[in-house]
């Protein structure tokens, strides 16, 4: 997936209609796949564009211990 794959899928749930199944087709799953991944990493993001955000902002970093 190139760097735009995700407003790609925003713009495709938009035209549908269903920006909140997007949402929570797309969005909702990155922290579960996170935790899963790795216990050491956490993900924090405050908007994403299916729920109206101008960007996803999210940012990985391993957790402090």
């Amino acid at each position: 997936m190139d760097r735009h794959g995700r407003r790609r899928y925003a713009e495709f749930f938009k035209e549908l209609g269903l920006e909140d199944l997007g949402s929570l087709i797309h969005c909702s799953r990155d922290h579960a796949m996170v935790a899963g991944f790795s216990d050491d990493l956490e993900l924090t993001r405050s908007q994403t564009i299916m729920q109206g955000g101008i960007c996803c902002d999210f940012r990985f970093r391993r957790k402090t211990q």
